[in-house]
Protein backbone atom coordinates (compact mmCIF):
# COMPACT_ATOMS: atom_id res chain seq x y z
CA UNK A 1 0.00 0.00 0.00
CA UNK A 2 1.18 3.51 -0.74
CA UNK A 3 2.69 5.08 2.44
CA UNK A 4 0.27 7.97 2.21
CA UNK A 5 -2.60 5.56 2.82
CA UNK A 6 -1.50 4.72 6.35
CA UNK A 7 -2.68 6.30 9.56
CA UNK A 8 -0.69 6.05 12.76
CA UNK A 9 -2.44 5.07 15.97
CA UNK A 10 -0.50 5.76 19.14
CA UNK A 11 -1.28 3.59 22.13
CA UNK A 12 -0.02 3.90 25.68
CA UNK A 13 2.05 0.73 26.03
CA UNK A 14 3.58 0.74 29.49
CA UNK A 15 3.38 2.06 33.01
CA UNK A 16 6.44 4.19 32.37
CA UNK A 17 4.62 6.22 29.75
CA UNK A 18 6.34 4.62 26.74
CA UNK A 19 4.47 4.99 23.50
CA UNK A 20 4.25 2.33 20.87
CA UNK A 21 2.69 2.71 17.44
CA UNK A 22 1.07 0.29 15.06
CA UNK A 23 0.31 1.13 11.46
CA UNK A 24 -3.39 0.95 10.71
CA UNK A 25 -4.85 1.52 7.26
CA UNK A 26 -7.93 3.67 6.66
CA UNK A 27 -10.11 0.55 6.89
CA UNK A 28 -8.83 -0.20 10.39
CA UNK A 29 -6.38 -2.97 9.41
CA UNK A 30 -3.40 -2.96 11.78
CA UNK A 31 -0.20 -4.08 10.08
CA UNK A 32 1.61 -5.55 13.08
CA UNK A 33 4.65 -3.46 12.11
CA UNK A 34 5.22 -0.34 14.26
CA UNK A 35 5.48 3.06 12.65
CA UNK A 36 8.91 3.62 14.13
CA UNK A 37 11.71 1.11 14.52
CA UNK A 38 11.51 0.54 18.26
CA UNK A 39 15.22 1.29 18.34
CA UNK A 40 16.91 -1.02 20.80
CA UNK A 41 14.22 -3.70 20.54
CA UNK A 42 14.37 -4.75 16.90
CA UNK A 43 16.31 -8.01 16.44
CA UNK A 44 17.79 -7.86 12.92
CA UNK A 45 20.22 -10.71 13.64
CA UNK A 46 17.41 -13.25 14.00
CA UNK A 47 14.76 -11.72 11.76
CA UNK A 48 15.25 -14.29 8.99
CA UNK A 49 15.28 -17.39 11.20
CA UNK A 50 12.43 -19.82 10.70
CA UNK A 51 9.71 -18.99 13.17
CA UNK A 52 8.46 -21.74 15.44
CA UNK A 53 4.82 -22.70 15.20
CA UNK A 54 4.00 -24.59 18.38
CA UNK A 55 0.72 -26.35 19.03
CA UNK A 56 -0.56 -27.59 22.37
CA UNK A 57 -2.41 -30.90 22.54
CA UNK A 58 -4.11 -31.60 25.85
CA UNK A 59 -4.44 -35.02 27.44
CA UNK A 60 -8.14 -34.44 28.08
CA UNK A 61 -8.92 -33.68 24.42
CA UNK A 62 -9.57 -37.36 23.75
CA UNK A 63 -12.62 -37.48 26.00
CA UNK A 64 -15.63 -35.20 25.45
CA UNK A 65 -13.87 -33.21 22.74
CA UNK A 66 -13.14 -36.44 20.82
CA UNK A 67 -9.97 -34.85 19.42
CA UNK A 68 -7.17 -37.32 18.83
CA UNK A 69 -3.51 -36.93 17.96
CA UNK A 70 -4.47 -38.33 14.55
CA UNK A 71 -6.68 -35.24 14.04
CA UNK A 72 -3.70 -32.88 14.26
CA UNK A 73 -2.48 -31.29 11.05
CA UNK A 74 1.22 -31.35 11.89
CA UNK A 75 2.44 -30.53 8.40
CA UNK A 76 3.07 -26.90 9.33
CA UNK A 77 3.80 -27.23 13.03
CA UNK A 78 7.43 -27.16 14.08
CA UNK A 79 6.78 -28.32 17.67
CA UNK A 80 3.98 -29.97 19.58
CA UNK A 81 3.59 -29.76 23.36
CA UNK A 82 1.64 -32.40 25.27
CA UNK A 83 -0.14 -30.91 28.29
CA UNK A 84 0.26 -31.85 31.04
CA UNK A 85 2.36 -34.10 33.19
CA UNK A 86 1.58 -33.89 36.89
CA UNK A 87 3.91 -33.73 39.89
CA UNK A 88 3.76 -36.50 42.49
CA UNK A 89 6.23 -36.80 45.37
CA UNK A 90 8.50 -34.24 43.71
CA UNK A 91 8.58 -36.28 40.50
CA UNK A 92 7.20 -35.83 37.02
CA UNK A 93 4.35 -38.31 36.60
CA UNK A 94 1.64 -39.20 34.12
CA UNK A 95 -1.45 -37.18 34.97
CA UNK A 96 -3.80 -39.56 33.14
CA UNK A 97 -2.14 -42.94 32.45
CA UNK A 98 -5.21 -44.22 30.58
CA UNK A 99 -5.18 -41.35 28.10
CA UNK A 100 -1.39 -41.15 27.98
CA UNK A 101 -0.21 -44.75 27.54
CA UNK A 102 -2.96 -47.34 28.17
CA UNK A 103 -5.89 -46.56 25.87
CA UNK A 104 -5.91 -48.93 22.86
CA UNK A 105 -5.77 -47.33 19.45
CA UNK A 106 -8.81 -48.47 17.45
CA UNK A 107 -6.82 -48.34 14.20
CA UNK A 108 -3.61 -50.01 15.36
CA UNK A 109 -3.50 -52.67 18.10
CA UNK A 110 0.22 -52.04 18.57
CA UNK A 111 -0.31 -48.40 19.59
CA UNK A 112 -1.46 -47.38 23.06
CA UNK A 113 -2.48 -43.98 24.36
CA UNK A 114 -1.74 -40.55 23.04
CA UNK A 115 1.97 -41.14 23.62
CA UNK A 116 1.89 -43.98 21.12
CA UNK A 117 -0.01 -41.85 18.64
CA UNK A 118 2.49 -39.02 19.10
CA UNK A 119 5.38 -41.31 18.21
CA UNK A 120 3.49 -42.36 15.09
CA UNK A 121 2.93 -38.67 14.26
CA UNK A 122 6.66 -38.00 14.66
CA UNK A 123 7.45 -40.83 12.25
CA UNK A 124 5.09 -39.31 9.69
CA UNK A 125 6.49 -35.78 10.16
CA UNK A 126 10.23 -36.13 10.87
CA UNK A 127 10.62 -32.36 11.15
CA UNK A 128 8.29 -32.26 14.17
CA UNK A 129 9.65 -32.09 17.72
CA UNK A 130 7.29 -33.23 20.48
CA UNK A 131 7.75 -32.08 24.07
CA UNK A 132 6.07 -32.99 27.33
CA UNK A 133 4.77 -30.11 29.44
CA UNK A 134 4.66 -30.38 33.22
CA UNK A 135 2.54 -28.26 35.55
CA UNK A 136 0.01 -25.92 34.00
CA UNK A 137 -2.56 -23.81 35.76
CA UNK A 138 -3.94 -26.60 37.92
CA UNK A 139 -0.63 -28.36 38.46
CA UNK A 140 1.69 -25.62 39.72
CA UNK A 141 0.91 -25.82 43.41
CA UNK A 142 4.19 -27.36 44.59
CA UNK A 143 6.80 -25.93 42.22
CA UNK A 144 7.88 -23.38 44.82
CA UNK A 145 8.70 -26.05 47.40
CA UNK A 146 10.58 -28.25 44.95
CA UNK A 147 12.58 -25.37 43.50
CA UNK A 148 13.70 -24.19 46.96
CA UNK A 149 15.52 -27.41 47.90
CA UNK A 150 18.55 -28.85 46.04
CA UNK A 151 17.66 -32.47 46.76
CA UNK A 152 14.09 -32.02 45.60
CA UNK A 153 15.29 -30.14 42.50
CA UNK A 154 17.55 -33.06 41.60
CA UNK A 155 14.76 -35.58 42.16
CA UNK A 156 12.42 -33.57 39.97
CA UNK A 157 14.96 -33.06 37.20
CA UNK A 158 16.04 -36.71 37.03
CA UNK A 159 12.44 -37.97 36.96
CA UNK A 160 11.35 -35.56 34.22
CA UNK A 161 14.32 -36.32 32.02
CA UNK A 162 13.70 -40.01 32.65
CA UNK A 163 10.12 -39.75 31.39
CA UNK A 164 11.17 -37.83 28.29
CA UNK A 165 13.71 -40.53 27.44
CA UNK A 166 11.46 -43.45 28.36
CA UNK A 167 8.70 -42.41 25.98
CA UNK A 168 10.84 -41.03 23.16
CA UNK A 169 10.08 -37.32 23.41
CA UNK A 170 12.30 -34.42 22.37
CA UNK A 171 12.29 -32.33 25.51
CA UNK A 172 10.35 -30.73 28.33
CA UNK A 173 8.39 -27.57 28.95
CA UNK A 174 8.07 -26.40 32.55
CA UNK A 175 4.77 -24.58 32.98
CA UNK A 176 5.04 -23.05 36.44
CA UNK A 177 2.07 -20.72 36.71
CA UNK A 178 3.51 -18.62 38.34
CA UNK A 179 6.58 -17.78 40.47
CA UNK A 180 6.06 -15.24 43.28
CA UNK A 181 2.58 -14.05 42.22
CA UNK A 182 -0.29 -15.02 39.98
CA UNK A 183 -1.83 -18.43 39.40
CA UNK A 184 -4.18 -20.24 41.75
CA UNK A 185 -4.57 -18.84 45.24
CA UNK A 186 -3.85 -22.32 46.65
CA UNK A 187 -0.37 -22.39 45.14
CA UNK A 188 2.60 -22.32 47.48
CA UNK A 189 4.68 -19.24 46.69
CA UNK A 190 7.77 -17.50 48.01
CA UNK A 191 9.64 -14.26 47.40
CA UNK A 192 12.66 -16.32 46.29
CA UNK A 193 10.73 -18.23 43.62
CA UNK A 194 12.46 -16.38 40.78
CA UNK A 195 16.01 -17.27 41.79
CA UNK A 196 14.95 -20.78 42.75
CA UNK A 197 13.33 -21.20 39.35
CA UNK A 198 16.69 -20.51 37.74
CA UNK A 199 18.25 -23.24 39.89
CA UNK A 200 15.47 -25.69 39.02
CA UNK A 201 15.89 -25.09 35.31
CA UNK A 202 19.67 -25.35 35.62
CA UNK A 203 19.23 -28.76 37.26
CA UNK A 204 17.00 -29.84 34.39
CA UNK A 205 19.47 -28.56 31.82
CA UNK A 206 22.31 -30.45 33.52
CA UNK A 207 20.26 -33.64 33.56
CA UNK A 208 19.44 -33.26 29.87
CA UNK A 209 23.11 -32.56 29.08
CA UNK A 210 24.03 -35.82 30.73
CA UNK A 211 21.34 -37.68 28.79
CA UNK A 212 22.51 -36.15 25.52
CA UNK A 213 25.97 -37.66 25.98
CA UNK A 214 24.44 -41.12 26.36
CA UNK A 215 21.68 -40.85 23.77
CA UNK A 216 23.38 -38.74 21.13
CA UNK A 217 20.28 -36.53 21.07
CA UNK A 218 19.65 -32.82 21.50
CA UNK A 219 16.96 -32.32 24.14
CA UNK A 220 14.94 -29.13 24.34
CA UNK A 221 14.13 -27.28 27.56
CA UNK A 222 11.49 -24.55 27.49
CA UNK A 223 9.12 -22.78 29.86
CA UNK A 224 5.60 -21.39 29.66
CA UNK A 225 5.77 -18.05 31.40
CA UNK A 226 3.76 -15.07 32.57
CA UNK A 227 2.14 -12.75 30.06
CA UNK A 228 1.84 -9.87 32.56
CA UNK A 229 4.57 -7.29 32.12
CA UNK A 230 5.01 -6.31 35.78
CA UNK A 231 5.36 -9.98 36.80
CA UNK A 232 8.31 -10.50 34.47
CA UNK A 233 10.53 -8.79 37.05
CA UNK A 234 10.41 -11.95 39.18
CA UNK A 235 12.40 -13.93 36.60
CA UNK A 236 16.19 -13.92 36.24
CA UNK A 237 16.02 -13.55 32.50
CA UNK A 238 19.75 -13.02 31.92
CA UNK A 239 20.40 -16.40 33.50
CA UNK A 240 17.41 -18.11 31.87
CA UNK A 241 18.57 -16.94 28.47
CA UNK A 242 21.54 -19.29 28.84
CA UNK A 243 19.47 -22.22 30.10
CA UNK A 244 16.23 -22.47 28.12
CA UNK A 245 15.75 -22.85 24.38
CA UNK A 246 12.77 -20.50 24.34
CA UNK A 247 9.95 -19.07 26.45
CA UNK A 248 6.29 -19.51 25.57
CA UNK A 249 4.74 -16.28 26.83
CA UNK A 250 1.16 -16.79 28.02
CA UNK A 251 -0.15 -13.60 26.44
CA UNK A 252 -3.77 -14.65 26.72
CA UNK A 253 -6.69 -14.81 29.14
CA UNK A 254 -6.13 -11.23 30.27
CA UNK A 255 -9.89 -10.88 30.77
CA UNK A 256 -12.44 -13.47 31.87
CA UNK A 257 -15.26 -14.12 34.34
CA UNK A 258 -12.96 -13.03 37.19
CA UNK A 259 -12.66 -9.53 35.70
CA UNK A 260 -14.75 -6.49 36.60
CA UNK A 261 -15.57 -5.84 32.95
CA UNK A 262 -15.44 -7.42 29.55
CA UNK A 263 -12.19 -6.99 27.60
CA UNK A 264 -9.91 -8.27 24.88
CA UNK A 265 -8.30 -11.45 26.17
CA UNK A 266 -5.14 -11.22 24.03
CA UNK A 267 -4.62 -7.73 22.56
CA UNK A 268 -1.49 -6.93 20.58
CA UNK A 269 -1.54 -3.36 21.92
CA UNK A 270 -3.54 -1.59 24.58
CA UNK A 271 -7.02 -0.60 23.47
CA UNK A 272 -7.97 3.05 23.88
CA UNK A 273 -11.14 1.75 25.52
CA UNK A 274 -9.19 0.05 28.31
CA UNK A 275 -8.47 2.61 31.04
CA UNK A 276 -7.77 0.04 33.76
CA UNK A 277 -4.34 -0.38 35.39
CA UNK A 278 -4.38 -3.94 34.05
CA UNK A 279 -4.47 -2.63 30.49
CA UNK A 280 -1.05 -1.05 30.92
CA UNK A 281 0.67 -4.38 31.61
CA UNK A 282 -1.47 -6.88 29.72
CA UNK A 283 -0.83 -6.93 26.00
CA UNK A 284 1.62 -8.64 23.69
CA UNK A 285 3.71 -5.59 22.95
CA UNK A 286 4.29 -4.41 26.50
CA UNK A 287 5.17 -7.89 27.75
CA UNK A 288 7.57 -8.43 24.83
CA UNK A 289 9.42 -5.29 25.83
CA UNK A 290 9.51 -6.41 29.47
CA UNK A 291 11.19 -9.68 28.52
CA UNK A 292 13.72 -7.99 26.25
CA UNK A 293 14.47 -5.31 28.85
CA UNK A 294 14.97 -8.08 31.41
CA UNK A 295 17.64 -9.78 29.32
CA UNK A 296 15.87 -12.45 27.26
CA UNK A 297 16.90 -12.65 23.62
CA UNK A 298 14.08 -11.62 21.29
CA UNK A 299 14.42 -14.81 19.25
CA UNK A 300 13.60 -16.83 22.37
CA UNK A 301 10.25 -15.09 22.91
CA UNK A 302 7.33 -17.13 21.59
CA UNK A 303 3.97 -15.34 21.58
CA UNK A 304 1.08 -17.37 23.00
CA UNK A 305 -2.29 -17.06 21.25
CA UNK A 306 -5.67 -18.55 22.21
CA UNK A 307 -7.84 -20.58 19.86
CA UNK A 308 -10.71 -20.18 22.31
CA UNK A 309 -12.81 -17.11 22.97
CA UNK A 310 -14.31 -15.68 26.16
CA UNK A 311 -17.89 -14.51 26.43
CA UNK A 312 -20.03 -12.38 28.73
CA UNK A 313 -23.77 -11.60 28.74
CA UNK A 314 -25.82 -8.74 30.11
CA UNK A 315 -23.41 -6.31 28.46
CA UNK A 316 -24.44 -2.76 27.52
CA UNK A 317 -23.97 -1.28 24.06
CA UNK A 318 -21.43 1.40 25.03
CA UNK A 319 -18.25 0.97 22.93
CA UNK A 320 -19.86 -2.10 21.35
CA UNK A 321 -19.50 -3.90 24.66
CA UNK A 322 -15.77 -3.31 25.09
CA UNK A 323 -14.61 -2.96 28.71
CA UNK A 324 -18.16 -2.78 30.04
CA UNK A 325 -19.79 -4.30 33.13
CA UNK A 326 -21.62 -7.58 32.66
CA UNK A 327 -24.30 -9.52 34.51
CA UNK A 328 -23.41 -13.12 33.72
CA UNK A 329 -21.07 -15.52 31.93
CA UNK A 330 -22.57 -18.16 29.62
CA UNK A 331 -21.78 -21.86 29.73
CA UNK A 332 -18.81 -22.56 27.49
CA UNK A 333 -18.38 -25.10 24.71
CA UNK A 334 -17.16 -27.76 27.15
CA UNK A 335 -18.70 -26.45 30.35
CA UNK A 336 -16.03 -23.98 31.49
CA UNK A 337 -17.67 -20.64 32.20
CA UNK A 338 -17.51 -18.34 29.21
CA UNK A 339 -14.90 -20.33 27.25
CA UNK A 340 -15.94 -20.96 23.64
CA UNK A 341 -14.00 -22.84 20.96
CA UNK A 342 -13.30 -20.80 17.84
CA UNK A 343 -15.15 -23.45 15.84
CA UNK A 344 -18.19 -22.96 18.08
CA UNK A 345 -18.11 -19.17 17.67
CA UNK A 346 -17.90 -19.40 13.89
CA UNK A 347 -20.66 -21.99 13.62
CA UNK A 348 -23.15 -20.53 16.07
CA UNK A 349 -22.48 -16.87 16.82
CA UNK A 350 -20.68 -15.00 14.05
CA UNK A 351 -22.75 -12.84 11.73
CA UNK A 352 -21.83 -9.93 9.45
CA UNK A 353 -23.63 -7.43 11.66
CA UNK A 354 -22.07 -8.48 15.00
CA UNK A 355 -18.36 -8.93 14.26
CA UNK A 356 -16.06 -6.01 14.92
CA UNK A 357 -12.43 -4.89 14.83
CA UNK A 358 -10.60 -2.77 17.39
CA UNK A 359 -7.83 -1.12 15.32
CA UNK A 360 -5.88 0.30 18.26
CA UNK A 361 -5.35 -3.12 19.86
CA UNK A 362 -5.55 -5.20 16.66
CA UNK A 363 -8.29 -7.29 18.27
CA UNK A 364 -11.35 -9.01 16.84
CA UNK A 365 -14.52 -9.22 18.89
CA UNK A 366 -18.22 -9.97 18.62
CA UNK A 367 -21.02 -7.91 20.11
CA UNK A 368 -24.65 -8.91 19.78
CA UNK A 369 -26.77 -5.98 20.99
CA UNK A 370 -29.99 -7.98 21.01
CA UNK A 371 -28.56 -10.77 23.17
CA UNK A 372 -26.29 -8.36 25.06
CA UNK A 373 -23.34 -10.70 24.47
CA UNK A 374 -19.69 -9.73 24.07
CA UNK A 375 -17.10 -12.27 22.87
CA UNK A 376 -13.36 -11.71 22.64
CA UNK A 377 -11.61 -14.10 20.27
CA UNK A 378 -8.91 -14.47 17.66
CA UNK A 379 -9.79 -14.46 13.96
CA UNK A 380 -7.70 -14.91 10.82
CA UNK A 381 -7.40 -11.12 10.71
CA UNK A 382 -6.05 -10.67 14.23
CA UNK A 383 -3.71 -13.65 14.02
CA UNK A 384 -2.21 -12.48 10.74
CA UNK A 385 -1.34 -9.17 12.40
CA UNK A 386 0.30 -10.95 15.35
CA UNK A 387 2.29 -13.23 13.09
CA UNK A 388 3.58 -10.25 11.10
CA UNK A 389 4.56 -8.64 14.40
CA UNK A 390 6.49 -11.77 15.39
CA UNK A 391 8.40 -11.73 12.11
CA UNK A 392 9.16 -8.02 12.28
CA UNK A 393 10.72 -8.24 15.72
CA UNK A 394 12.62 -11.44 15.07
CA UNK A 395 10.69 -13.21 17.82
CA UNK A 396 10.80 -16.95 18.32
CA UNK A 397 7.38 -17.76 16.90
CA UNK A 398 3.79 -18.42 17.95
CA UNK A 399 2.40 -20.98 20.40
CA UNK A 400 -1.24 -22.03 20.04
CA UNK A 401 -3.45 -22.92 23.02
CA UNK A 402 -4.93 -25.24 21.98
CA UNK A 403 -5.39 -27.19 18.78
CA UNK A 404 -8.78 -28.81 19.41
CA UNK A 405 -10.56 -25.43 19.45
CA UNK A 406 -9.85 -24.70 15.78
CA UNK A 407 -12.21 -25.64 12.96
CA UNK A 408 -11.93 -29.02 11.24
CA UNK A 409 -10.29 -27.16 8.36
CA UNK A 410 -7.59 -25.71 10.68
CA UNK A 411 -8.67 -22.19 9.74
CA UNK A 412 -6.65 -20.34 12.39
CA UNK A 413 -3.60 -22.59 12.28
CA UNK A 414 -3.32 -22.18 8.51
CA UNK A 415 -3.37 -18.38 8.76
CA UNK A 416 -0.63 -18.31 11.41
CA UNK A 417 1.50 -20.77 9.45
CA UNK A 418 1.10 -18.94 6.15
CA UNK A 419 1.97 -15.57 7.67
CA UNK A 420 5.00 -16.85 9.59
CA UNK A 421 6.33 -18.56 6.47
CA UNK A 422 5.96 -15.43 4.33
CA UNK A 423 9.12 -13.39 3.86
CA UNK A 424 9.59 -9.69 3.31
CA UNK A 425 6.96 -8.46 5.78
Amino acid sequence: MHPGGWLVWWVIGGSGGCLSGALVDPNGEASGVPSHGYEGYHDDAHRDLQSRLIGYFTSWSVYERDFEVSDIDASRLTHLHYAHLSIENDRCALADPWADVERPDPDDPAVFGSFGQLQRLKARYPHLSVLLSVGGRAGSGRFSEIASDPVRRATFADSCVGLVRQYGFDGLEVSWQFPVEGGLLTNVRDAEDGSNYTLLLAALRAAFDGAEKVDGADYLLTIASTGVADHVQHLELDALDDVVDWVNVLSLDYYGPWSDTTGHQSPLLRSLHDSSPQGAVSNVDVVRRAYVDGGLSAHKIVVGVPFHGRAWTGVGATSDGRYQPFRAVPVGTWGEAGVLDYADIVDGLEAPDNTHWDPQSASSYLFDAQDEMFVTYETPRSLAVKARYVRYYGLGGVAVWELSADTDASTLLDVVAATLERSGE
